[in-house]
């Protein structure tokens, strides 16, 4: 799929906001860290990060997979967003029908035996949404 700067930007932007995971840490995972002219470990190639965002820079190929192998991101969920083959969209102010393919679920060990942890990050219909809410708030699921 060929993508312009800001499209590549727009979809690194929703990632990174989905991911909570900002420049810095984004830049130290890809690139690594060095020692700046004042002995602090800082991340390198920080500044890129943000080019990216903003569509100012496409990031190689290379450095693609290192971004998406920092997000936990195959190249096809990366792009799992694009509507119509154009990645125009970006997280605030568009329709949801952009966002209907993002479905994650991590599910871990809760805080006491017998319990699970659970992070869920999808769109989806209100009637959907309404009993996920109930069930949540209930504390137990229907059998």
């Amino acid at each position: 799929m060929e993508t312009n700067g800001s499209d590549f930007g727009n979809l690194l932007k929703h990632w990174m906001n989905l991911r909570d995971i900002n420049d810095a840490d984004l830049a130290r995972l890809v690139f690594g860290t060095m020692i700046d002219e004042r002995g602090y470990e800082v991340a390198k190639n920080r500044q890129l990060i943000g080019r990216y965002k903003v569509g100012k820079v496409i990031p190689k190929p290379s450095t693609q997979k290192a971004i998406l192998l920092a997000l936990g991101l195959s190249k096809e969920e990366f792009y799992q967003l694009v509507p119509n083959g154009k990645a125009d969209c970006t997280p605030n102010g568009k329709s949801s029908e952009y966002f209907r393919s993002i479905s994650k679920i991590y599910i871990s060990d809760g805080p006491q035996e017998g319990t699970k942890a659970i992070e869920v990050s999808a769109v989806l219909d209100e009637p959907a949404a309404r009993q996920i809410m109930s069930i949540l708030l209930s504390g137990e699921a229907e059998q």
